[in-house]
């Protein structure tokens, strides 16, 4: 019995040293902090040396419902290098489908039933690229709009000293609230209008 805690004690000990979701990261900084849309957001972090860190970002769509139908299209989303993964989240539906461009006519489609209002849809290690990307399902009876959850996310090393930088553009985000999560390190930006209407 004590070899076999033993046993698990180090095989819990190792997937936490490489699991990304319990990476050592000590500090985060955005650049600029108080970007506008359309603004190269940089991520800088300190993590321990050689470190594996996952980095996500998420932002949140309100959507009117017209016919009990929602429908949200976004164009030019950049889905970042291996691994990686896309997560679609939609509250207040009934389902939710997700259809991305893969080439100039040609359209794929991954859906989901709701649950209690609740439908994911999620994709990992999607083609890193720029996709036109249609959010679209039926939204439950009497709602008058669905709240969209975005979310793209990869896994970076920090080099030999730690340092490791990601850059994001902010073209697709809406104005307002965005989160990014570099390890267990949350981040709530503001994202303001851009000024004139251009971009900064």
């Amino acid at each position: 019995m004590k070899v076999f805690k033993i046993a698990c004690s180090l095989i819990i000990t190792y997937l936490l040293m490489v699991n990304p979701a319990h990476s050592r990261v000590h500090y985060v900084k955005i650049v600029p902090e108080r970007p506008f849309q359309g603004d190269v957001v940089k991520i800088v972090v300190s993590a321990s040396p050689s470190e594996r860190v996952k980095i996500s970002i998420s932002f949140e769509k309100i959507i009117n419902v017209s016919n009990g139908m929602y429908e949200y299209k976004v164009y030019g989303v950049k889905i970042p290098l291996l691994p990686n993964k896309f997560t679609v989240t939609g509250i207040g539906v009934r389902n939710l489908y997700v259809s991305a461009r893969i080439f100039l006519f040609f359209w794929i489609t991954k859906g989901s039933k709701g649950i209690n209002g609740v439908a994911r849809v999620s994709h990992a290690n999607v083609l890193p690229g720029t996709y036109d990307i249609v959010i679209h399902g039926e939204a439950i009876e009497n709602s008058t709009t669905v709240k969209i959850i975005t979310e793209a996310s990869t896994v970076l090393t920090a080099d030999e000293n730690g340092y490791l930088e990601y850059s994001y553009d902010t073209d697709i985000i809406p104005p307002g609230k965005f989160v990014i999560k570099v390890g267990d390190i949350i981040k709530n930006i503001t994202l303001y209008e851009p000024l004139f209407g251009l971009k900064d």
